[in-house]
């Protein structure tokens, strides 16, 4: 079997068939972001932007999901998911711009 793939009218690749028979489409966003993943073995994820393409949101098939925030200079300040063990955690940076300290903050249940 040849491998197939499709692109989209910008370039992206929206779809893609291996010689071993593995297939997966993509779609996405008017940014070019990804935002839509899935394949013929039933994964498959999901992601949201903010208006800078920060990735803010992710989730699986699983049903893992991942929250992010990003300051004015698209550091990251704080991320979480739903992961029992880590919560979530806020970033703190230098003056330079260098992250300095990351606060580990787990969330009551």
């Amino acid at each position: 079997m040849k491998e197939i793939k499709e692109y989209d009218e910008r370039g992206n690749l929206i779809h893609f068939k291996g010689s071993d028979g593995w297939e997966y489409w993509l779609e996405f966003d008017d940014n070019n972001n990804e935002i839509h993943f899935k394949d013929n073995t039933g994964k498959e994820w999901w992601h949201e932007y903010d208006k800078n393409n920060n990735e803010i949101y992710y989730k699986d098939e699983k049903g893992n999901e991942e929250w992010s925030k990003f300051d004015k200079k698209n550091r990251l300040i704080y991320f979480k998911d739903n992961d029992e063990f880590i919560n979530g955690y806020f970033c703190k940076y230098n003056i330079f711009g260098k992250r300095k300290e990351i606060i580990k903050k787990r969330d009551k249940k």
